[in-house]
Formats: structure tokens, C-alpha cells, sequence
């Protein structure tokens, strides 16, 4: 996709956002495709002792999430530059759970890793979010099936997507509808806001899975996946950080 055609229509798909845009212009223009994610319901006091207690934990119904997104990010760049593939296009996975600060419901990752070694340091130095390099293969296989596998986490997961989602429920809507993600950096409680048009899911047929993180004082080792969304990607633009 090309960002100068997809900019305007990516900022008219505002309305599921819920919030008016940020007055700064946006920085930059990136691409989350080919999407996989495993939700998993969480204990709320274990999470308490990974998120800063300056951020509120959002909940669904009492309930706190984390969720595995495994996906390809393409045509990564700031704005008004051309993307160049060995740095723009990577596999990432990131474990995240969900905050909400100020009316604002966003994510707060507990662990990102990027395919490549340059795309990790310039988002750790950038953006102060905890990414780690790692090995990440997306690899096609028989049966119109395909595979994710992420060595250091021990994790793999095999699926085949589906058709689209006729509808979505509320929890569909609530676990990926977020536009922006908090951190915590130097002592200093951030914000960076997205916007991207709703998410299109498609039902997913989870054929194997397996992983083992170490969040924390706790192993997550193959917990009970409670729902998975496939999604063929969104189109996305990014703000700097906002100090709250």
C-alpha cells in the first residue's frame, strides 16, 4: 500500500476511534498485516505486579486480559520518507494487556520482539518500548494452512484462516479496538496514539499451539487459549509521544 494514497482514507475511518485525533500531525505510516491473536483471560493481581500502578487496568465485564499478536508490520516510515524493506517490513510478536487512562482504553505491552536487528533498535531508541530482537518465522504450509514460530519463547502456532466475521461481539470489539498504547519511561507516563480503519476478522482454525513466557515471577507456559481473531492487516499512522 502506499502511504500518500491510504493517508486521507486512513483519517476519514474515524468514527469506531471515540476520540478526536491529536492536534500534532502524525509521524509515521506503518502496516500490521497478516494478524493472529491468542487472548487469554488473566488474573488481575498477577498483572497488577507487571503494569505501573500509575496506569488502571482495563477490565471486560470484571475480567483482565493478555493476548499474543503474532503479525507482519510492512512499509514502516516516517512521514513524507519512502519505505525501504530490509528496515520497514519484519515479523513481530508482542504480548500485551489492556489500560485505560483518562477515557482512553489502549494496551500496555508486557513483551515485543522484532524479526530484525535494525527495526528493534531504532523502535527501542524512538519510542522507549522494550523491544528485543529475535528470530520470527512465517513460514506457508500445506493445506492452505501457515506458521508462526518464535524460537526464544518457544512459541509456534499453526492456523488457517477462515471467512470474515459476520459480526462482531463487544469482547471482538473491546480487545482490538484500541488507538493508542501507554509505557512508562524514566519515571515519565507516556502515550502514543494510532489510528487505523476497524479491524477487519475472520474466523481462524487453530490447529496447534504453544509457547512459554516468562512475565514477571511467572511462566505463561500453553494457558488456555479463550478466543483467537485472524486479520488480513490494517493501514496505520502514528503520533509522537504524549506526556500524561
Amino acid at each position: 500500500m502506499n502511504q500518500f494514497v491510504n493517508e486521507k482514507k486512513v483519517m476519514e475511518m474515524s468514527p469506531h476511534r471515540g476520540w478526536e485525533f491529536p492536534k500534532q500531525p502524525w509521524r509515521w505510516y506503518q502496516e500490521w498485516n497478516r494478524a493472529v491473536f491468542l487472548h487469554l483471560k488473566a488474573d488481575l493481581e498477577f498483572l497488577r505486579t507487571l503494569v505501573p500502578k500509575d496506569f488502571s487496568i482495563d477490565l471486560f465485564q470484571g475480567q483482565a486480559w493478555i493476548s499474543i499478536v503474532a503479525f507482519t508490520m510492512e512499509n514502516v516510515h516516517p512521514r513524507g520518507i519512502r519505505p525501504f524493506s530490509f528496515v520497514s517490513d519484519f515479523h513481530e510478536v508482542n504480548v500485551r494487556t489492556y489500560v485505560i487512562q483518562d477515557g482512553k482504553p489502549g494496551v500496555y505491552f508486557l513483551s515485543i520482539e522484532a524479526e530484525k536487528i535494525i527495526p528493534t533498535l531504532c523502535a527501542r531508541y524512538l519510542s522507549g518500548l522494550p523491544y528485543e530482537k529475535s528470530d520470527i518465522f512465517r513460514i506457508e504450509a500445506p493445506n492452505d494452512q501457515y506458521i508462526v514460530k518464535n524460537p526464544r519463547n518457544e512459541l509456534q502456532i499453526r492456523y488457517k484462516p477462515g471467512d470474515p466475521k459476520k459480526t462482531k461481539t463487544p469482547l471482538d470489539i473491546w480487545l482490538t479496538e484500541r488507538y493508542c498504547l501507554y509505557h512508562d519511561l524514566r519515571n515519565k507516563r507516556i502515550r502514543l496514539e494510532v489510528q487505523h480503519p476497524a479491524w477487519p476478522l475472520y474466523e481462524i482454525s487453530l490447529e496447534f499451539c504453544s509457547f512459554r513466557y516468562r512475565l514477571g515471577n511467572q511462566d505463561l507456559v500453553d494457558c488456555p487459549i479463550d478466543l483467537v481473531h485472524y486479520s488480513p492487516g490494517v493501514s496505520v499512522i502514528a503520533w509522537g509521544e504524549e506526556v500524561l
